[in-house]
């Protein structure tokens, strides 16, 4: 029996525009409605996930953002990590030149390849890097979305075989590890949908409405 769904955010919760499809949240709320707990997992940063949570509180009860560091939780925000590398990164990045934005723990670009990104901050401990489609992430090490499924699992005693997830870049694959079910939109990386248990015929956000709406059928036949 489901009981969670964890959907990442860009081009899964919203098209490929980035923009949040408003017919993918009423099918997610949906599902809220009959009492499946329901978390948004993303690596945008909190300030951005503030202000989307205060427009779409009917349609998730929790958030796990910049990429696992932070959650929201029963009307609190909270920090899973520590990044005391956070001002180092940022002063070798400003003073090489590079492009980059950063939340409170995760800084990201899209100038830099994995490896390059790698070298570039070579030396500097506590952190990790990961390639999610177009860009570079750089966080605390050992840290991942993973890292906040499982603070949630625990926080509202729902088990791996009870959660649901959906994603589509290369961040989203530890969701595979923490979800007894997963899904993919069409136009996730091959990586992605590999690993999936249903791939959807449709790409995006169409395509995480149409796992929904597998979730709900799946739950109705069970009765």
């Amino acid at each position: 029996m489901i009981r969670a769904l964890f959907a990442d955010f860009d081009r899964t919760v919203t098209g490929g525009d980035l923009v949040a499809d408003e017919d993918c949240l009423s099918r997610i709320g949906k599902l809220r409605k009959i009492g499946v707990h329901t978390s948004v997992v993303t690596g945008r940063k909190k300030s951005f996930m503030q202000d989307f949570m205060d427009a779409h509180k009917e349609v998730f009860d929790s958030v796990v953002c910049e990429n696992g560091c932070i959650a929201y939780h029963l009307g609190k925000w909270f920090q899973l990590s520590s990044c005391g590398y956070f001002d180092i990164v940022i002063k070798r990045f400003s003073e090489g030149g590079i492009e980059f934005d950063h939340g409170e723990c995760i800084i990201s670009t899209e100038t830099l390849s994995e490896e390059e990104a790698r070298e570039m901050l070579s030396g500097i401990s506590g952190l990790s890097t990961i390639a999610n489609i177009d860009s570079v992430m750089i966080l605390p090490a050992a840290v991942d979305k993973g890292t906040g499924v499982r603070w949630l699992q625990e926080k509202i005693n729902i088990s791996i075989e009870e959660t649901a997830g959906i994603g589509d870049g290369e961040n989203d694959l530890v969701l595979r590890e923490v979800c007894g079910y997963f899904g993919a939109p069409a136009t996730a990386v091959e990586a992605v949908r590999a690993k999936a248990d249903y791939i959807a015929t449709k790409g995006y956000s169409k395509g995480t409405t149409e796992f929904v709406d597998h979730l709900m059928e799946k739950m109705v036949s069970k009765y």
